[in-house]
């Protein structure tokens, strides 16, 4: 099972440990300068990527220089004019660039603590409704507030009624995201019903699948 840094007031980097080798390189990553968008995940020493080293050989700071600099500035579709994928500077990019994109922001206001820089758009997106943020924690033990999972989904649904598209993002786009995301098209798009069928189907019964739940907020 992934195991993951968990991210709370104290600044830590968001990052999944499992992203590191085991083993490392025998030294601490050592960061260029000047850094480029191509080269920024490389040692000054060795050449090496930051991820091909054990975590405790990456400095938070250092972690988090690399991902402000090497984030993608755009999401990824996952269903057109519907559902995107992304991390931070995605959102930015998105919603600065097409005013029908809404935000479901998995990594919620303790972003702002080691990304200051995220808290005056954010802040602005809230303030216009276009922000729905859930105070979900980066590890493997976490266990994910079924109620935030509901609400997620209903105000997805909500919006993409309304001719939004739902742009789902946490600091780098992958883990959380992820999770809001593939909740949102199984509720959606009849994948729980077709799991149910193919079980019904292995089994020799149909198996009732109860609905997901819709937040009454």
């Amino acid at each position: 099972q992934t195991a993951h840094i968990k991210v709370d007031c104290s600044g830590m980097a968001q990052a999944s440990s499992s992203d590191f080798d085991e083993f490392g390189q025998g030294h601490d990553f050592v960061l260029r300068n000047p850094l480029a968008k191509t080269t920024a995940r490389k040692c000054v020493e060795c050449s090496e990527d930051i991820y091909a080293r054990a975590r405790h050989e990456v400095t938070d700071a250092d972690l988090l220089t690399v991902l402000n600099v090497t984030a993608e500035a755009s999401a990824t579709e996952i269903l057109p004019k519907e559902l995107l994928i992304g991390g931070f500077k995605a959102v930015i990019a998105e919603t600065n660039a097409r005013p029908e994109v809404v935000v479901i922001n998995c990594a919620g206001k303790r972003l702002h603590t080691h990304l200051p820089k995220t808290r005056a758009p954010y802040d602005a997106l809230r303030a216009r409704g276009r922000m729905l943020d859930f105070e979900w924690e980066d590890h493997s033990g976490y266990p994910i507030p079924e109620h935030d999972i509901a609400t997620g989904i209903s105000w997805a649904r909500a919006r993409v009624s309304a001719g939004s598209i739902v742009l789902c993002a946490c600091a780098q786009g992958k883990s959380r995201s992820g999770t809001m995301a593939t909740a949102y098209i199984m509720a959606t798009k009849g994948f729980l019903r077709q799991l149910s069928g193919l079980e019904g189907r292995m089994h020799g019964s149909e198996l009732a699948v109860p609905p997901i739940p819709h937040s009454k907020s």
